[in-house]
């Protein structure tokens, strides 16, 4: 294969990874077979290390895991065909291989040759697809992976998954783990679990935890990705790390924390090195030294006891112990070493004996640790959950636990002997009572709300005593069985302790229930019925002073030893709260001969039935009903009177209607009358007493009282109702407002006996009081209002009110009240039309009035529609209602014509009044010096001049200004031309209309 740059490519990469020279590599690459010694023959088929190359590069065997192709250093002999070969010095060969490397190079804890070194170089294909020759070498390095095993191979590989797969493959991180990887500043990765495979039986322990770390996965390395491969994904992220935590064990059991001195020699045949003195007497030595390293392990081994008191503590005992004596155990049985001993066999050294029963010891002492660590492993779970889980927790673990227990001492070679097995559950038993007692401490528990208190010591009790019923299901299962193996140990060690800590944890919930029961008992209720705050805090306070002994105690109330100066405290404990219970019920029987309300008392006696209380207290408080009828009784008859007294003028609430508010009135009564005696029916009984009876019967009249009060009102509204609403809705839709001291038409005067309106007929402009001989309705004078009675807006108020009672509505008060929009409508646009109405007649002077007098009367013919002949039953209102808009612009447009005339004319009369006909400026003239900016009057003509000179010039100037009032004069006919065409549509100039405005003006 030379010249190929496939070669030439991984030629460099060897050579650089194992510090050789060019001249090794190509005596491997031209050695053949038949050159070798016979041990290293066939290392490489047929043509050695070419074929070797070509059946990596371009095998055709089918390999779907890919292929790996090694590079490593050997020491040969330098003429493996020469006659004294084992004579000859050895040199450094460099070879290739695709099934493995020495166990030199793989082992962590071989002793290092300081002329080889520990290093390998390894190529690595994932595929079946040959490298093509002539492969460039970025090809190469896209087919091919390549590195340098640097000796410790396993630390190498459990720090590579660690640092650089799983921080991949970690379901915490998202898609941008990569990229972070990829980094050069990246030092941190998140640390995968250590050691979570440590034995086969943890298999089981992880499946849910494989389950849940596929779903978070998912969600990591995004939503689109699908749901086989996620869960793939997350199988194998869990193999990575249990694969990673079985590194870690080897290396542990490889290297230890003792490390076995053995000589660095390399001996590939024992029968070889058998006659060698040098090599058989370091041998010796080495063996001597290794027989009282194993022995001194042994002792201390064998005088080892687990450091705690809890389960945990027993597992971490014979991890502890299989790590220490593997690592001795793996070291003696490495190939090297055990060709070593072999030589040493071969020649019957005196130290072999010796050797022989110490490393039999210690395999003993490793079997029992492995098997043990194997089978406790099973348990860890449950242990762990005994020792940090909550006692929920513990009560759902016993069970299983046991059942595992029950395992391993049937399975177990070494846990099936009570000599095991009562120290193992004495420390479930240890730890049980260790977390009961630090939960419920004495000193706080009672300090917690009530129930919690009462939560945390049950659920104390229950695990306790769930520690020895489990264990009797165990046993009678075991018999039912009809196996000769007995489970039966020794339960006073077991089961004594915890026995009696559940007996003081029954005594402490009794406390915690007493005191909840006060708690509940005394609470914000019987305080707002009775009343009696100061004598309640009383009791509550020698409640509280009731724990007080408890908490004080000197002793460890879960010691046996001082079970006496319990009991002698309990005894206290219960003499003191019938005392109180005493107390109570004399507070309690004050305080009902004093309640405020028999509604509130009765719903307190009503929740103390469903409140656990006391007792002798329940009991004492169901003897009060007697009492709450009376108070019953007492507030029915104030009610009662109160009705009576009040009926004929009810106070009503505010902004309601008389009938409906009355109405109110009398049914708010009515309901608290109701309301506690519909109370008292739920209580069997109550009412079928004699008392009971009598307080019935008054209800009953009280009831029917304000029923027939109500109906009554009802009845009178709807007698009512009718005529008026079909009255007021026939009124006119506008009447006349009265001016104090004139007594103004009415529309109801003057619209009885009316007739429709007619335009013909209309008599505005007669005297007051005329009629005509058709008796037509006489208009009258302004100003003008909305006649939407107020009796319409309270007959909508109370059908409001009533129909939300539930009460009928008459029909002339439903179509009343379901055209209240309407009605509101049309009572907004008319009062905007009428005040529109009353701003042009204010903007109108007297001269105008009279001027426009003819418009103004046909104003009021359409204003006249108002008052007859519609009224709240017309369909035309809105039609009358634009009328009187299109009616009131053309008047408004009217009126601005003529006032903009006038306002022309009155400038022209104001300059011919303001005008002087002889002025100042006509003598003299204002002058201004330049040189003082005084200004002077100066005469015209600078000196006195003749009269008739003087007469004529004044004269002149008079007549012209005459000249210019002249032609302001004549413009203002102009004007009234325009006023004369807009009113009277003429332009004479003298028309018979407007004869007051000309006056007016002249």
């Amino acid at each position: 294969m030379e010249g190929d740059s496939r070669v030439a490519w991984m030629q460099s990469r060897v050579l650089k990874g194992l510090d050789i020279g060019d001249e090794v590599f190509s005596e491997m690459m031209n050695e053949k077979d038949s050159d070798r010694d016979k041990k290293n023959r066939f290392l490489a088929e047929f043509d050695g290390a070419v074929y070797t190359l070509k059946e990596f590069l371009e095998g055709d065997a089918p390999a779907p895991n890919g292929r790996a192709l090694f590079f490593f250093l050997n020491l040969e002999v330098k003429d493996a065909t020469a006659a004294d070969a084992r004579s000859q010095p050895k040199v450094k060969r460099v070879r290739c291989s695709m099934s493995g490397l020495p166990d030199r190079i793989i082992s962590d804890s071989t002793p290092e040759c300081s002329d080889l070194g520990d290093k390998a170089v390894y190529f690595l294909k994932h595929n079946d697809e040959p490298v093509a020759d002539g492969s460039s070498p970025a090809e190469m390095a896209q087919a091919v992976e390549f590195g340098v095993l640097t000796g410790e191979c396993l630390s190498s590989m459990a720090n590579m998954i660690k640092e650089i797969y799983m921080p991949v493959l970690d379901s915490q991180l998202t898609g941008e783990g990569l990229a972070a990887l990829a980094k050069p500043t990246a030092k941190e990765a998140p640390a995968a679990a250590e050691g979570e495979a440590e034995a086969e039986g943890e298999e089981k322990e992880g499946e849910g935890e494989e389950k849940k770390d596929a779903a978070t996965h998912d969600a990591a390395y995004g939503g689109g990705e699908d749901l086989k491969v996620s869960e793939i994904r997350a199988e194998f992220n869990q193999n990575l790390i249990r694969f990673e935590g079985q590194i870690a064990v080897a290396v542990q059991q490889v290297k230890g924390d003792i490390q076995l001195r053995v000589p660095q020699i390399v001996i590939d045949n024992p029968d070889d090195v058998v006659d060698d003195f040098n090599i058989t007497q370091q041998l010796e030595l080495a063996m001597d030294e290794w027989q009282k390293v194993i022995s001194n392990v042994n002792d201390q081994e064998t005088n080892k006891k687990p450091r705690g008191k809890g389960p945990l503590e027993e597992i971490e005992f014979w991890r502890q112990r299989n790590a220490a004596l593997s690592s001795l155990y793996e070291q003696i049985n490495m190939n090297y070493v055990q060709k070593q001993i072999r030589v040493l066999v071969l020649l019957e050294a005196p130290s072999l004996s010796q050797f022989n029963y110490a490393f039999g010891e210690l395999s003993k002492l490793y079997v029992e640790a492995k098997d043990n660590v194997k089978f406790l492993t099973t348990l860890e779970r449950h242990f762990k959950n005994i020792t940090h889980g909550s006692f929920s927790t513990i009560q759902e673990t016993l069970q299983s636990m046991m059942n595992a227990i029950r395992m391993v001492w049937i399975i177990s070679r070494h846990y099936n002997t009570d000599e095991r097995m009562v120290p193992l559950m004495e420390r479930i038993a240890f730890k049980i009572s260790e977390k009961v007692q630090t939960e419920v401490n004495i000193k706080t528990i009672l300090k917690l709300k009530p129930d919690q208190a009462k939560r945390i010591i049950k659920e104390a009790q229950e695990v306790l005593e769930s520690w020895y019923t489990q264990y009797m299901k165990v046993r009678q299962k075991i018999e039912d069985s009809g196996t000769h193996i007995r489970w039966e140990f020794d339960r006073k060690r077991l089961f004594e302790h915890t026995n009696y800590m559940a007996k003081v944890c029954a005594d402490l919930y009794e406390v915690a229930v007493v005191l909840d029961e006060f708690d509940k008992f005394l609470g914000p209720e019987l305080k707002a019925v009775t009343g009696e705050s100061e004598g309640i805090d009383e009791v509550i306070n020698q409640v509280n002073q009731l724990v007080k002994p408890l908490e004080a105690v000197p002793f460890v109330i879960f010691d046996r030893r001082y079970k006496n100066e319990w009991l002698n405290c309990m005894t206290l404990f219960n003499e003191d709260v019938v005392s109180i219970e005493n107390k109570t019920k004399s507070f309690i029987e004050m305080s009902f001969l004093k309640l405020r309300s028999a509604e509130g008392a009765f719903d307190l006696v009503e929740n103390f039935r469903t409140i656990q209380s006391r007792e002798i207290i329940n009991q004492h408080i169901n003897a009060r009903y007697e009492d709450i009828l009376r108070q019953y009784f007492a507030e029915l008859q104030r009610i009662h009177e109160l009705f009576d007294n009040c009926k004929t003028q009810p106070p009503i609430y505010k902004n309601s209607p008389p009938t409906a508010g009355a109405i109110l009135w009398a049914k708010d009564l009515y309901q608290r009358a109701k309301k506690p005696i519909l109370r008292f029916k739920t209580h069997e009984g109550l009412l079928t007493s004699p008392f009971g009876e009598q307080v019935k019967q008054r209800y009953l009249v009280f009831a029917r009282a304000v029923d027939a009060y109500i109906t009554n009102l009802y009845q009178e509204w709807m007698t009512r109702v009718q005529q008026t609403a079909t009255d007021k809705l026939k009124q006119s839709i506008l009447k006349a407002m009265v001016v104090e001291g004139d007594e103004a038409a009415s529309p109801e005067k003057s619209m009885t006996d009316s007739k429709p309106y007619r335009a013909s007929d209309n008599l505005a402009g007669a005297p007051k009081g005329a009629k005509s001989k058709f008796n037509t309705f006489e208009m009258p004078p302004p100003p003008y209002a909305v006649n939407f009675s107020d009796e319409l807006n309270m007959i909508i108020r109370e059908s409001k009110y009533l129909d939300r009672m539930g009460f009928e509505i008459p029909e002339a008060a439903l179509n009343v009240t379901l055209q209240e929009d309407k009605y509101h409508s049309y009572v907004q646009e008319l009062n905007a039309v009428l005040r529109r109405y009353d701003k042009l007649l204010e903007s109108l002077s007297p001269v105008e009035t009279e001027l426009l007098k003819k418009q103004l009367d046909d104003l009021q013919k359409v204003l006249g529609t108002g008052f007859t002949p519609l009224n709240w039953n017309s369909q035309r209102i809105l039609a009358f209602i634009e009328t009187c808009d299109q009616a009131m612009n053309e008047f408004q447009g009217l009126v601005s014509q003529i006032q903009k005339s006038s306002m022309m004319i009155e400038d022209v009369v104001k300059s011919i009044e303001s005008t002087v006909l002889i002025q100042e400026e006509d003598v003299y003239e204002p002058v201004t010096k330049s040189n003082t900016g005084i200004t002077q009057r100066v005469e015209v003509r600078g000196g006195a001049m003749e009269v008739s000179e003087f007469y004529e010039m004044m004269e002149a100037k008079r007549m012209a200004r005459l000249d210019v009032l002249v032609q302001s004069y004549k413009s203002i006919e102009s004007l009234l031309k325009k006023v004369e065409e807009v009113v009277a549509d003429t332009s004479s100039g003298g028309s018979a209309v407007l004869p007051s405005y000309y006056h007016f003006w002249e």
